[in-house]
């Protein structure tokens, strides 16, 4: 079973206090002090299951990957002194890095498991994404790949992870189907099926989404009601609806104003219905390269997001997902056609029924 998880700062708490099943889940133990980059074989544990080369940082060293100071550019771990970096996305499919640990104890089956882990964007990455991703697997991965394992995650974020400054907790449940013996981290898919932001950065450019991880843990924990919900989720109303008179012009993402009278009365109705959570996809036209596009359909469906948030509704019922021009819905051989086409449509998400 897949489950999609969220960026979440809320803790479902339970009254098993069980161990941690990931050993080394800090990095901090290590066969020798790394050196340099891609070199993830000093830690304790852990390894690529990739030709892939991973990096280690750790306070130990004084240079390239040294801690705050590295050649990747400053960030503390989330704790201890150390943290790991892998490459999630690069410009096609060819290259990927994963990391792999084998797990204390089996995973039992039918028992439920919480996975949490943190993440942090290097400041230097031109693109962020929205899959950092976990499988679980019985047996030990040892591919001679360099690109996409031939996996099927578990557990998937799917909302894009940007912050450079803040670590980010990412959170998801997992029903073991018994014998599940390893941890694989990484990004499962192809880039087309990628949500894609184009960051800002001013100098040391990479062409890649390099993401650092620290502090992974694996629990078990009881089965409640909340957990059941997450884990057997309701199917979603496949049609959304378009927001209309929401606008914007050629390469913009600003909202042209005969947008607000809508978007007004869609915070109405959130502040009216407590209880809803809104997912807003935005789109393009077919100006343009499509690595573009699908960063310029994000902003757009972040524009959306922010008013109504100024407006008074809360971030945390909100999530904002980016489509390029992938889904037209007109002719883009006319003005008129590139102009409902860029547009912001969105889904309406019982929100007792969806966590964060």
């Amino acid at each position: 079973m897949k489950i999609i998880i969220f960026i979440t700062s809320i803790f479902f708490f339970t009254n098993i206090q069980s161990q941690n099943l990931v050993p080394n889940p800090s990095f901090e133990d290590f066969k020798k002090c790394p050196e340099k980059v891609s070199q993830i074989k000093k830690t304790l544990y852990w390894v690529s299951p990739t030709v892939g080369t991973p990096d280690y940082y750790n306070s130990c060293n004084n240079g390239e990957v040294g801690i705050p100071i590295n050649t990747s550019g400053y960030q503390f771990p989330f704790n201890g002194n150390a943290y790991i970096g892998i490459i999630l996305y690069s410009k096609n499919d060819s290259y990927r890095e994963y990391v792999q640990v084998k797990l204390v104890d089996k995973l039992e089956k039918h028992k439920i498991y919480k996975l949490s882990l943190y993440v942090c964007l290097r400041e230097s990455s031109l693109y962020s994404i929205d899959k950092i991703e976990v499988f679980f697997s019985n047996n030990k991965i040892k591919s001679k790949k360099r690109g996409i394992l031939d996996s099927i995650p578990q557990i998937s974020n799917n909302i894009i992870i940007k912050d450079t400054l803040k670590w980010t907790l990412i959170s998801g449940y997992y029903k073991a189907k018994g014998n599940e013996e390893y941890l694989i981290i990484g990004n499962f898919q192809k880039n087309k099926d990628l949500q894609i932001l184009k960051n800002k950065v001013n100098a040391n450019i990479e062409k890649k989404a390099y993401y650092y991880i620290d502090n992974v843990s694996l629990v078990q924990v009881e089965e409640t009601d909340s957990i059941r919900k997450i884990l057997n989720p309701p199917k979603k109303q496949a049609q959304r609806n378009i927001l209309k008179n929401v606008n914007f012009e050629t390469n913009k993402s600003e909202l042209l104003p005969e947008s607000h009278e809508t978007l007004d009365t869609l915070a109405n109705i959130l502040f009216k219905n407590k209880n809803l959570h809104i997912e807003l996809y935005g789109h393009t036209d077919s100006t343009g390269q499509e690595i573009d596009n699908y960063a310029l359909s994000f902003a757009r469906a972040e524009s959306v997001l922010n008013y109504l948030v100024q407006k008074g509704v809360s971030r945390e019922r909100l999530t904002a997902i980016g489509l390029g021009s992938s889904e037209p819905i007109a002719p883009n051989k006319t003005k008129e056609g590139r102009l409902t086409n860029r547009r912001v449509d969105f889904i309406l998400i019982d929100n007792s029924m969806k966590f964060r």
